[in-house]
C-alpha cells in the first residue's frame, strides 16, 4: 500500500469518526452532569467476587462461559435474583441486561479471562469451538472475499449478525462482517446466541448473532504493551490504554501485524499482509441516571493473494489456473448512545451510528493448465456505508413482567466500479440505496419469581425493495429444581438480498463468466425451534444439550445461466437442518479450566436430497486453561483444539461436480510466564502442522509461531480493581 492512497483513506476515515463527536460531546456533558448530581458516577460495577459471594450457587470466578468469567458483573449496576444459574450479563439476546441464566435462547459467553488467555489474530478466533459454530475464511487472514459465519447448519456470508458494542458491521454492499475489526484485547465478553433473532435485531440475524463488549476504563485501568515476532518477517504490536476520573472513563486498543507469508507455504508469491486496528470506548456517567458511550474503532489491511480455481472438469471450459491478486481493505465504524433511567422500572435508550467499508481489489489468472478464454483482467472497488437510528423503551410494569418496545430506521449505501486493470478505463459501475423501516416489542414475564421466565416478540420491517417482513419469537426458560435449568424457543427469522445481490454490475468472480446481481431477488426466511437440559453440578461443572430444527426458504445463491454466459444471484431450493450440541464445562477448584463441546448438524437440500455445502456433519472442540503459580512467576497457557468431520463442496457452475472436503484438526497454543508487570509469552498456530482447506482448493494457514514480551502497568490513573 502506498503512502499516497493510505493517507487518503485515513483523512476519510477520520472525516466518518467525526461525525459522531459534535453530539457526542453534549450527550456526554450532560451525563456527567446527571451522574454527579445522583452521586453515583464514582461507584463501581458489582465485583465478580461479591456477585458470587451473593449468589450461593453461582459459579466462582474461574470458570468458563456462562459459568461466570472474572468479568462477570452486570453492565451498569443491574441488581440480579439470587439463586440464578449464572451471574453473567447478557445484553445482545434482550436488548437489556439479562443475567444469561434466565435467558431461554442458547448462549455462549466467551469471557474476559479467557479471550486474554487464547491465542487469535483476529476477535473470531475466539468463536472457533463454540458448539455447532465454524468460521470460514476463504483465504487469509484478511480475506479478499467475504468471510463465511456459520451457526447450525446455516452457512453464508451474511446469515449471522456481528456487532461490537452493539453496533452492527456487517457491509452494507456485500453483508458480510469483516471479522477484522473483532479486536483482540480489552474485551470484556463475546455473547454467541444462536437460533433466529430476526424478531430483535432484523435482517442477517437469522441463524443467531455475535456482540463483542469491549472493557470499559474503568474496569481494569492501566497501561499494556506488547511486541512479538516469529518466523516470515511476521511482526505483532499492540498497545491498550484506560483509566477515570470522576464521572468519565476512556478505554483504546490498537493492533499491528505484519507478515510476509501468512499461509506460511513454500514458494507461494503474494502472501504477504499488514493490519492496523484500533478500538475505543468512552463513557460518561456509567452506572447513572442518565449516562452516555461513544465507542468505534477502524481497521487498514492490505494483502496479497492466490485463490486456485479448478474448472477441468466443467464442459466448454476445462482449465486449472491460479489467481494471483492484491486486496487493500479499510473499515470504521461509530456509535453514540444513550441511556436514561428516570425511575427504576423505567429506562429509555437511543442511539446513532454508522459503519463504512472501503474495498479494492484486482485478479491476474496464471493458467496452469488448459487455455483460458479471452479475459480482461479487471480491478474492483466499492465503497458501502450504513448509517443506524434506534430508538427504544423497557417498562417493568409488575414484578412478574415487563415490556420493551422499539424502532430502528437503517439507510445502505453503497457504490461498486470494475475498471481494466492495466490502464484504469471503466467497464461497469453501480451506485444504489435501499432503506429499512421497523419496529418491535418484547413481553418478558416472570409468572414463577426466578424459576421461569418467558420471553414473547414480534418485529415488522418495511425494506425499500421488497415490502414488508414480519419476524415473532418466543422462548422459556424453566428451573424445575436447582441446578437444573431446561429451554425451549422459536422464531421467524428473514435476510433481506444484500445491495451486491441485488443490483451488482457484471464482474468476473472466476474466469471466465461475469456474475450479476438481480433485482427480482425474494428475501430469505426461515423457522426454527431448540430446546434443551443445563446440569450445574455445584459451581465447578455444568453441562449443556440443546436439539435443533430449522427450515429455509429461498437461500440466495450462484447459479451458471449457461445460455446467457452469466453468472447471476437467484433464491434456490428449500433445505432443513436438524442437530444436537452437547457442551461440558469443568472449571474450578483446581488450576484448570476446560470445556469441550460436540455438535452433530444434518443438514439437507430439499429438491435434492444433498447436504448443504461446506457444513460438518460432526464438529469436536475442546478448550484447556491453566495456571500455576512456580515460585516468583505464573504460568499460564491455552490450548484451543477444533475438529472438523468432513464437508461437502458442490461446483456451482457443474452441479453434478461434487467433492468432500477432508476431516481435519487444528489446534493453538499460548503460553505465558508472567512476573510482575513483566511477561513472556510464546504463541503457537496450527500446532502439528496440519494441511487442510477451509474453502476448495485454497490453502488454510499451516504452522506458524509468535515469541513476545507484554508489559501491564495496573491502575494507571485510578485503583486497580479486584482480579484486575
Amino acid at each position: 500500500m502506498t503512502c499516497e492512497p493510505f493517507s487518503r483513506r485515513l483523512a476519510a476515515s477520520r472525516v466518518t469518526l467525526a461525525v459522531g463527536w459534535l453530539p457526542a460531546a453534549g450527550l456526554l456533558w450532560s451525563a456527567a452532569a446527571a451522574a454527579q448530581e445522583t452521586g453515583d458516577a464514582d461507584v463501581p460495577p458489582e465485583t465478580p467476587v461479591e456477585a458470587s459471594a451473593a449468589q450461593p450457587g453461582a459459579p466462582g470466578p474461574g470458570d468458563l462461559g456462562e459459568a461466570g468469567t472474572d468479568d462477570g458483573e452486570p453492565e451498569d449496576d443491574l441488581p440480579l435474583p439470587e439463586g440464578l444459574p449464572s451471574f453473567e450479563t447478557v445484553v445482545t439476546s434482550t436488548r437489556y441486561d439479562t443475567a444469561a441464566g434466565n435467558v431461554p435462547e442458547t448462549v455462549t459467553v466467551v469471557g474476559r479471562e479467557e479471550a486474554a488467555a487464547r491465542s487469535a489474530v483476529h476477535g473470531d478466533d475466539l468463536l472457533r469451538g463454540a458448539a455447532a459454530v465454524t468460521v470460514r475464511r476463504p483465504q487469509g487472514p484478511a480475506n479478499p472475499f467475504p468471510q463465511v459465519l456459520q451457526m447450525r447448519g446455516v452457512s453464508g456470508i451474511s446469515r449471522v449478525l456481528v456487532l461490537i458494542d452493539d453496533q452492527p458491521i456487517n457491509d452494507a454492499l456485500t453483508g458480510s462482517p469483516n471479522l477484522g475489526l473483532l479486536p483482540t484485547e480489552r474485551i470484556r465478553r463475546i455473547e454467541i446466541v444462536r437460533g433466529p433473532y430476526s424478531a430483535l435485531w432484523g435482517s442477517q440475524a437469522m441463524a443467531g448473532l455475535v456482540n463483542l463488549v469491549t472493557l470499559p476504563g474503568r474496569e481494569d485501568p492501566g497501561l499494556t504493551l506488547s511486541a512479538a515476532a516469529g518466523p516470515d518477517d511476521t511482526v505483532r504490536v499492540s498497545g491498550t490504554a484506560a483509566g477515570a476520573a470522576s464521572w468519565f472513563e476512556a478505554a483504546a486498543g490498537y493492533d499491528l501485524r505484519t507478515t510476509g507469508n501468512y499461509l506460511a507455504l513454500a514458494g507461494e508469491p503474494n502472501l504477504d499482509y499488514r493490519h492496523h486496528r484500533l478500538n475505543y470506548r468512552l463513557d460518561a456517567g456509567r452506572g447513572g441516571e442518565l449516562s452516555g458511550t461513544l465507542a468505534g474503532g477502524l481497521f487498514f489491511s492490505e494483502m496479497g493473494f492466490n485463490q486456485y480455481v479448478d474448472l477441468r472438469r466443467i464442459p466448454y471450459l476445462g482449465f486449472y489456473l491460479r489467481n494471483e491478486g492484491r486486496n487493500e481493505k479499510d473499515d470504521v465504524y461509530q456509535r453514540l448512545s444513550g441511556r436514561w433511567r428516570p425511575r427504576s422500572d423505567l429506562e429509555l435508550r437511543a442511539a446513532v451510528g454508522v459503519s463504512h467499508q472501503w474495498a479494492r481489489f484486482h485478479l491476474v489468472p496464471v493458467v496452469l493448465e488448459g487455455t483460458l478464454p479471452p479475459y480482461t483482467p479487471e480491478q474492483n472497488t466499492y465503497q458501502a456505508t450504513a448509517w443506524r437510528l434506534e430508538g427504544s423503551g423497557r417498562w417493568a410494569f409488575a414484578d412478574w413482567g415487563a415490556l420493551a418496545l422499539g424502532v430502528d430506521q437503517v439507510w445502505d449505501l453503497g457504490q461498486w466500479d470494475n475498471a481494466v486493470l492495466e490502464d484504469g478505463s471503466p467497464l461497469f459501475g453501480m451506485k444504489s440505496q435501499v432503506s429499512t423501516t421497523a419496529a418491535y416489542g418484547q413481553l418478558e414475564f416472570d409468572p414463577w419469581g426466578d424459576r421461569m421466565k418467558l420471553l414473547a416478540g414480534v418485529r415488522m420491517d418495511h425494506h425499500s425493495t421488497f415490502g414488508f417482513a414480519v419476524s415473532p419469537k418466543g422462548g422459556v426458560s424453566l428451573e424445575p429444581v436447582d441446578g437444573t435449568v431446561l429451554r425451549f424457543s422459536g422464531g421467524r427469522a428473514f435476510r433481506s438480498p444484500s445491495l451486491m445481490e441485488l443490483y451488482s454490475p457484471p464482474w468476473v468472480r472466476i474466469p471466465p463468466y461475469p456474475s450479476v446481481g438481480n433485482p427480482e431477488l425474494e428475501p430469505e426466511t426461515l423457522w426454527s425451534v431448540d430446546g434443551g437440559v443445563e446440569q450445574r453440578l455445584g459451581a465447578a461443572a455444568r453441562a449443556r444439550v440443546t436439539g435443533f430444527y430449522i427450515e429455509g426458504q429461498n437461500p440466495i445463491q450462484y447459479r451458471l445461466d449457461l445460455a446467457a454466459a452469466v453468472e447471476p444471484w437467484v433464491n434456490g431450493e428449500d433445505y432443513r437442518s436438524t442437530g444436537l450440541e452437547a457442551e461440558l464445562v469443568l472449571g474450578a477448584p483446581g488450576p484448570f479450566d476446560v470445556r469441550m463441546t460436540y455438535a452433530f448438524t444434518h443438514t439437507e437440500d430439499l429438491s435434492t436430497g444433498l447436504s448443504l455445502d461446506y457444513v460438518p456433519e460432526h464438529t469436536v472442540g475442546l478448550l484447556l486453561m491453566f495456571r500455576v503459580p512456580v515460585e516468583r512467576w505464573t504460568l499460564e497457557g491455552a490450548l484451543d483444539l477444533q475438529v472438523l468431520g468432513p464437508r461437502p463442496h458442490t461446483n456451482p457452475r457443474n452441479l453434478e461436480d461434487r467433492t468432500t472436503l477432508p476431516a481435519h484438526a487444528v489446534g493453538h497454543l499460548r503460553l505465558r510466564a508472567r512476573r510482575g508487570p513483566w511477561s513472556l509469552f510464546a504463541e503457537f498456530r496450527n500446532l502439528w502442522d496440519a494441511e487442510f482447506v477451509e474453502t476448495k482448493d485454497n490453502a488454510a494457514p499451516r504452522f506458524q509461531f509468535l515469541l513476545g514480551t507484554r508489559f501491564e502497568l495496573a491502575g494507571w490513573g485510578e485503583e486497580e480493581e479486584p482480579g484486575g
